[in-house]
């Protein structure tokens, strides 16, 4: 299992370091009205996007979790308040 996690993961990697290879060309990119745009390569505007994405699902995601296990303590605190144990 572990070999074939680690091919999952150099092959992700390659896959990284092609897509930035091949995609390097200058795009503008304007973050606030008014200001100048910068101009920054193609694949950093990609991956930056796809990062911010993953960890902002994921920040929702550890929230969703915690408020899930609030109610399940709760729940189990309630249930042993009934039985009395």
């Amino acid at each position: 299992m572990k070999i074939f996690s680690g091919l999952i993961k150099i092959a992700a990697t390659v896959a990284i370091v092609i897509f930035s290879i091949l995609n390097t060309a200058p795009m503008s990119v304007h973050y606030f009205f008014g200001k100048s745009p910068v101009q920054l390569p193609i694949f950093i505007v990609v991956l930056s996007s796809l990062l911010l994405g993953v960890l902002l699902s994921g920040l929702l995601y550890s929230m969703d979790r915690f408020r899930l296990k609030r109610q399940i303590g709760m729940m189990k605190k309630n249930r042993s308040k009934k039985t009395g144990r």
